[in-house]
């Protein structure tokens, strides 16, 4: 009879083993939280203030021509100035608000427990795909019996994205002032602006974060891409980290509205333009686009499911390798997260970093004009996946210490298997 086991060096038998740790990595984690620089309040009024004008410049370079600086000091920048008086783009917003939340509340959903870095479970409503998807198909049905133009949403996804602005702005003060007003921290308030000060904050039982970013932006960002192909009036194929990441400008307004407009721009270039790769290059991208999402899609809900059993799950029919890492929680007690080495995590430590910045790469594909704003989308991802992955290696080494970095030295590579 065969018998199968996990392994004693990589598996729940090591939380007793003896740490192989030395001094000289003990003195890296030192360095490394020493090293830790905090955002200088000057520099959170420059970006708050900076990235919506930056953002409205790329919305019109990409909008109105075609993502060529050549083109916009050619018609001595001409910008695309939004009609905020029109009450379509108020319309618009609205209506997407309005049916998420009768969405949120009426339609079934697998509810996830996530839990947060002090130990607390936190339940997340897990419809937020099925919402847009609908919205988006009636969005279609409406606009194919002549409801509407099916360009609306393209014609006024500026003033749209303003309104969404204001929105989040507004929440935010919302959640400063009057959401536990009581509690004071020493931080200024640009910084708390910026991060925030809650987590998982709830307003009338909604989670907030996750209906700002998981909701309306998703729906925006799908409704974007639909309307681009009424726009252009030609088919073409299309696709359009939050467990630390308080609700403040940088998480609200930056996910929610600034992603937004640079993750759409190649459909803006795409659609005014009016010219793209073939149709079977078209077909090819969008297969290599599913494959990279499905593997996305994959490695996220592998790590889910392992911590879900607590380990006790077979990963390709084996028994899975993984680190039981010893922490202290916000209120001092001992705690234990399973650090898996096994299945797409034995490549690399964020291969799903991996899959997704490759996602928005074959986006790009989609162009033939080639230039700056075609590939900014990826590079901004790419910027942003490396700041995050350093900011998760940092608070790893911190919470975990000795075991983080035996986990390391299990699973070496950080982002590309073999290379780095």
């Amino acid at each position: 009879m065969k018998v199968t086991r996990r392994s004693s060096s990589f598996g729940s038998s090591s939380i007793g083993r003896r740490s192989s740790v030395n001094a000289r990595d003990i003195e890296r984690i030192q360095q490394l939280l020493n090293n830790q620089i905090k955002l200088a309040p000057s520099v959170a009024y420059g970006i708050i203030i900076a990235s919506p004008i930056f953002a409205f410049f790329l919305a019109s370079i990409q909008r109105l021509h075609s993502g060529l600086i050549s083109k916009f000091i050619e018609t001595k920048f001409l910008l695309e100035i939004p009609n905020l008086a029109s009450a379509a783009s108020f319309n618009i917003f609205t209506v997407i608000f309005s049916i998420q939340l009768i969405f949120l509340w009426i339609l079934p959903s697998d509810d996830y427990k996530v839990t947060t870095s002090a130990g607390d479970k936190q339940i997340v409503n897990a419809n937020s795909f099925i919402s847009s998807l609908l919205i988006a198909l009636l969005y279609v049905f409406g606009a194919t019996l002549g409801f509407y133009n099916g360009a609306v949403v393209y014609d006024h996804f500026i003033a749209v994205c303003i309104l969404f602005s204001g929105y989040c702005i507004g929440v935010i003060l919302y959640l400063h002032y009057f959401y536990n007003p009581n509690e004071s921290t020493s931080e200024p308030f640009i910084l708390e602006f910026f991060f925030g000060k809650e987590l998982q904050p709830k307003i009338l039982d909604i989670d907030i974060k996750n209906f700002v970013t998981n909701r309306i932006a998703f729906t925006l960002w799908a409704l974007y891409a639909v309307s681009c192909i009424y726009h252009s009036k030609q088919l073409f194929l299309k696709t359009p980290h939050s467990q630390y990441d308080k609700a403040g400008f940088y998480r609200l307004w930056g996910v929610g509205v600034f992603l937004l407009i640079v993750h759409t721009g190649p459909l803006s270039i795409l659609a005014n333009s009016k010219s793209g790769v073939s149709l079977i290059v078209c077909g090819l991208i969008g297969i290599l686009n599913i494959i990279f999402q499905l593997l996305n899609s994959a490695c996220d809900l592998q790590k889910y499911n392992f911590r879900a059993a607590h380990g006790k799950i077979k990963i390709n029919d084996k028994d899975p390798y993984f680190l039981a890492a010893k922490y202290k929680n916000e209120s001092g007690e001992t705690a234990v997260n399973l650090l898996l080495g096994s299945g797409y995590f034995r490549s690399a430590r964020h291969l799903n970093y991996t899959t997704e910045f490759l996602t928005f790469l074959t986006w790009s594909f989609l162009q033939k004009n080639l230039n700056f704003f075609t590939y900014f989308s990826p590079a901004l991802l790419l910027i942003i996946l490396y700041a995050r992955m350093s900011r998760d290696e940092l608070r790893c080494y911190a919470k975990y210490n000795q075991h983080w970095i035996q986990y390391c030295h299990k699973v070496p590579y950080l982002f590309i298997p073999g290379v780095i």
